[in-house]
């Protein structure tokens, strides 16, 4: 375990924690074993950063961001990868079970967005204003984010944050020219559609009225309407004489 569980245990030499200490400074995590009260020995495990990982800190901080790492390990082996990446400050020795409460502390300064990848993550990332899970980590993580990332690689983070700028930035704008058209557009096309045509006179309203107070025109009879002359009945013999 860790020195201070280890000093619970046994009497640590002084050199053995010199040892440990220097192997901190160099960003490993030195891990004690003891068996039976007694010190068996220590190792140093570590923790590789990405190599794209100061990259993205820079892409971040140059876009006004303040880049925090929260992490379990000790302070010095903390400090050791922090300067490594650049990151502004280091949070380090949280338990699992306090990355929440940090989060939740650190939103009383600002917004918070939160990268994770592990179940010990999850509620930090629900905790934060904005979760981020890299796609590689456990399906706790990624259920609680907001953004998935579908590759492991940090350069993402900024990406997606330029990405939503954007988008955000292109709702405001027509948002902006909605409600320029609606304020001004609108009032200018309805003064202008009331105003009368200078150039016919603007009569037409009343030149429609004249005609129709115009009495009607007789029908004209068709040709084929026309009444056509009776032919005159034959004389009968009998009526002629008579006649």
């Amino acid at each position: 375990g860790s020195l201070a569980f280890a000093q619970s245990l046994v009497s640590i030499p002084q050199e053995m924690q010199d040892r440990a200490v220097r192997l901190a400074e160099q960003g490993k995590t030195p891990l004690f074993f003891c068996r039976s009260g007694k010190l068996l020995g220590v190792i140093a495990v570590a923790d590789v950063i990405k190599p794209d990982s100061p990259q993205a800190v820079r892409e971040l901080q140059g876009m006004g961001i303040r880049v925090v790492m929260l992490t379990g390990d000790n302070e010095r082996t903390a400090k050791a990868i922090g300067a490594q990446a650049g990151v502004d400050e280091v949070i380090a020795g949280v338990l699992p079970d306090g990355k929440e409460a940090v989060i939740r502390r650190l939103k009383e300064q600002g917004k918070v967005a939160m990268v994770g990848d592990g179940i010990n993550d999850a509620p930090a990332l629900t905790r934060a204003d904005t979760g981020i899970a890299i796609g590689a980590g456990t399906d706790v993580a990624i259920d609680a984010a907001d953004v998935v990332l579908m590759k492991s690689r940090l350069l993402d983070v900024p990406a997606a944050i330029r990405l939503s700028r954007a988008t955000l930035r292109n709702i405001h704008e027509n948002l902006f020219w909605a409600f320029f058209y609606n304020v001004i557009g609108i009032p200018l096309a309805a003064r202008l559609g009331d105003e009368p045509d200078v150039r016919r006179g603007g009569n037409e309203p009343f030149e429609l009225l004249r005609r129709d107070e115009r009495p009607a025109p007789e029908p004209v009879p068709h040709p084929q309407h026309e009444a056509r002359p009776q032919a005159e009945e034959p004389c009968k013999a009998d009526r002629c004489k008579n006649g």
